[in-house]
């Protein structure tokens, strides 16, 4: 081990707090989060160093060479020292470069993915993620397996937001207009919370997303099949799966508590005033052309914020809007007793508003 690596490691240790995390950072899970902390260590602790030094050394000649009595004679400071100039030029030097080549290294890293990476489309817009998987299908939540590499292509459908997973130590932003790209490998199973680091609007702060990563292939592979197998649910259990892999949850409650949109509970057949004043019935073809225009009809004291479900990656089929209709109607007592009347059944709406 290089003695720059020696000195970044004992205090680095120290300072992570073993297995729990330390004072800085999380407990690093990947590969390229050790190797960040080591430089960041690194570097902080020869800045430490530094700074005692300097200002030790101010204090000690400001006592040792001050003037002890009036009228004492100033002794001829020196103009120059060859040898100590040529010390704190090339020692600073080669710490500079060996830290610029340290940075440089884990930055082109983290931007080459490696071949075969599991690719990863990440959409951010006020105020939520969405994560559209190769397989067909999005969700709100980032899953992936340990030991495989994950490409995470970002764009936003709006302003500026940046992805930040402390543990896995990335961070890259989503560009309107523009493709960016970052990639990790988790080497331990677990659930980690993944930030906007980028300020984006009032509902910054609720711009967040849970990272799943798997204890093996099998496992992501059976959850993969559980969000694409969806042919033997009824209108309502599709509805319900939905909710989650369309990201309404990230803006729509089930319990009556206003997060970005309008709660679901009790919105069926509601009368709503809208931004131009006038009211509407919250009936099935206004909760259709809520879905599919969702500028069309904003809700006074809200904001047009809700991403288009009629193309991209979140594109709603007609089955699908069927499933979301009758989930938003099971999520009120006229919806639930009109579920029931038509044959549909409303129980699986009524324990989701339980849970809620």
């Amino acid at each position: 081990m290089s003695p720059f690596a020696l000195l970044a490691a004992a205090p680095a240790a120290l300072l992570q707090g073993g297995q729990g995390g330390g004072i800085f950072f999380p407990r690093p899970v990947t590969e390229a989060a050790a190797e960040h902390d080591r430089v960041f260590f690194l570097i902080f602790w020869i800045a430490a160093f530094f700074f005692a030094l300097i200002n030790v050394g101010a204090v000690v000649f400001a006592v040792r060479y001050r003037r002890r009595r009036k009228g004492e004679p100033v002794e001829k400071s020196p103009s120059h020292n060859t040898r100590l100039e040529l010390v704190w030029t090339i020692i600073p030097t080669i710490i500079v470069c060996y830290l610029f080549w340290s940075g440089l290294k884990g930055y082109v890293d983290r931007r080459t993915a490696p071949p075969g990476a599991y690719t990863i489309y990440v959409t951010g817009q006020k105020w939520a993620w969405s994560f559209a998987y190769p397989e067909g299908f999005a969700s709100n939540e980032l899953h992936a397996p340990v030991g495989r590499p994950v490409k995470l292509v970002l764009t936003s459908n709006d302003v500026l937001h940046s992805v930040f997973i402390p543990a896995f130590r990335i961070k890259m932003d989503a560009v309107p207009g523009r493709y960016t790209e970052t990639w990790f490998k988790a080497d331990e199973a677990g659930r980690y919370n993944l930030f906007c680091a980028e300020y984006c609007g009032s509902q910054h702060s609720l711009m967040s997303a849970p990272v799943i990563i798997h204890r093996d292939r099998k496992t992501f592979d059976d959850w993969v099949k559980s969000q694409t197998d969806l042919s033997d649910l009824s209108p309502l259990e599709l509805g319900q799966r939905l909710y989650t892999l369309k990201t309404c949850s990230s803006c729509h409650s089930t319990d009556g508590s206003k997060i970005v949109g309008p709660s679901f509970k009790d919105l069926y057949l509601s009368e709503r005033e809208l931004e131009d004043g006038s009211t509407v019935t919250a009936d099935e073809d206004y909760l259709r052309r809520s879905i599919l225009q969702s500028t069309a009809q904003v809700v006074k004291g809200f904001s047009p914020a809700m991403p288009d479900f009629s193309a991209g990656p979140l594109k709603v089929q007609p089955n699908e809007l069927i499933g979301l209709i009758t989930f938003i109607k099971a999520q009120s007592e006229a919806g639930r007793a009109e579920l029931e009347a038509a044959g549909a059944g409303a129980e699986g709406g009524g324990e989701q508003q339980e849970q809620q």
